[in-house]
């Protein structure tokens, strides 16, 4: 059986983190949730738009979500983040934020030392958890001159690590290690 730190130094490795209460906690950034016959809204968190199944009269407004504001880092993450970076190894942050929001999560990341060249930022502005795998796929396969050997991949949501996990079927060449982190409060 090979170490977590042998897995962490693997060349071909891509490391694939959620923003939201996987690497950070505490944005105020809010998913407006506007009931379309009715007119009444109300704001969720990213924790509470987990767990929430909206209905065809819901309409959502993630412009919220462009903005990092007070972020805080969560560990183990943030720190598997920062020790990446600095090792100049690929970082994938695969968010359903809209992508607007890539320039404040790049800047709030450089704040914590995860930057540089190996650096990739996929908002992929839906909480489908579907759109989290395509888009995962998509960057995989585009990594054609140095192809993935394994991804590591950690989120909050069960659904997301399952959607993303349904690509060992797909990928049976590719190793993945997934993980759900607890969530914070």
């Amino acid at each position: 059986m090979k170490s977590f730190i042998w897995f962490l130094n693997e060349e071909r490795k891509v490391r694939v983190f959620d923003f939201d209460d996987t690497l950070v906690k505490k944005t105020k950034s809010k998913v407006v949730v506007r009931h379309k016959k009715t007119g009444e809204t109300r704001e969720l968190s990213s924790g509470e738009f987990a767990s929430f199944k909206p209905e065809d009269d819901h309409e959502l407004d993630f412009s919220g979500f462009a903005h990092v504001g007070d972020a805080e880092p969560l560990n183990p993450a943030d720190k598997i983040a920062r020790r990446t970076s600095r090792k100049k190894k690929e970082v994938v942050i695969l968010t359903a934020r809209p992508p607007e929001a890539e320039t404040n999560i790049r800047k709030y990341l450089k704040k914590r030392g995860i930057k540089g060249k190996k650096l990739t930022v996929l908002a992929v502005g839906s909480s489908d958890p579907n759109a989290k795998r395509t888009a995962l796929k998509s960057y995989i396969e585009r990594k054609s001159k140095k192809p993935v050997s394994h991804v590591e991949f950690m989120d909050d949501h069960q659904a997301n690590v399952e959607a993303v996990g349904s690509l060992k079927k797909e990928m049976p060449h590719i190793k993945f290690r997934l993980r759900v982190v607890k969530p914070h409060k």
